[in-house]
């Protein structure tokens, strides 16, 4: 498969998890025990796993290396390119509202609230649903809930 292909295959898979209704443009996927966005997006060979940075990335290129996207919406699902900044690690804390500096991250005061992710395929069924995404032009995530939703309607009959 060419590498325009699978970008832009990519590209629209991200884009299609986005709310852009709003002034931010939200994650509407799985977000983290901190409120930001999770997306497993790989652009030009590397697996980027935040939804900020690999907006950033699938739009305005490759972030710098040392740096870190700051959102200068405070807004820590927000995906918007223009919200998006790359700055130090140092730049970074500075720009904390000084309002939650010192304060419990989200995950120190949701951690027994927070969802626990319990299934885990065996690795003969997450390599068959690797291949039945392909061939469909799916998502692994997408084959494995439609098996287990195969599979939690069986057992109740």
């Amino acid at each position: 498969m060419p590498a325009i292909r699978r970008d832009s295959f990519y590209r629209k898979r991200f884009w299609d998890n986005v709310d852009k209704s709003g002034e931010c443009w939200l994650w509407t996927r799985s977000k983290n025990a901190e409120g930001y966005g999770v997306a497993h997006v790989r652009v030009d060979g590397q697996l980027l796993r935040s939804a900020h940075r690999a907006a950033y990335t699938l739009e305005v290129g490759p972030i710098p290396e040392g740096l870190h996207i700051d959102h200068l919406c405070r807004t820590r699902d927000c995906v918007r390119p223009s919200h998006l900044e790359p700055v130090t690690p140092a730049e970074n804390n500075r720009r904390i509202p000084r309002e939650l500096v010192g304060r419990p991250r989200k995950a120190e005061e949701d951690k027994y609230t927070t969802p626990v992710r319990t299934f885990r395929p065996p690795p003969a069924l997450w390599e068959a649903a690797k291949i039945t995404a392909a061939a469909n032009d799916e998502t692994v995530t997408d084959v494995l809930n439609r098996a287990l939703a195969k599979y939690v309607r069986r057992g109740e009959r």
